[in-house]
């Protein structure tokens, strides 16, 4: 399966526990690091791609041009970042995609 086939299933790829708990944290902070939620982003293409295609169909005018997760993260707002999180917390509920090596892909 090429990378981009991939990337653009909205429900195929699960995010790594370890960060999606992280991101959680952090968000839950009165005043979340964004530098910190970047980096965290930034370690899980899984949640990254989720976050760019949110950013990207809210952005309007720079729809389909926002490229990176910090754009991403300035474009949205911290409710959207927050429902980004929590719905790639469902995602991890898959075990396993076929074809896919998550451990080698993560």
């Amino acid at each position: 399966m090429d990378l981009n086939d991939l990337l653009a299933r909205e429900d195929c790829l699960p995010s790594t526990p370890k960060v999606l708990a992280l991101l959680h944290a952090e968000l839950g902070q009165h005043a979340p690091d964004l530098r910190k939620i970047c980096q965290l982003f930034g370690g899980d293409p899984a949640i990254a791609a989720s976050l760019l295609r949110r950013a990207n169909h809210q952005g309007g005018a720079l729809s389909g041009r926002v490229g990176g997760v910090s754009e991403a993260l300035a474009l949205l707002s911290l409710a959207q970042v927050r429902a980004v999180v929590g719905a790639a917390s469902v995602g991890t509920t898959f075990a396993t995609i076929p074809g896919v090596n998550l451990q080698q892909f993560w």
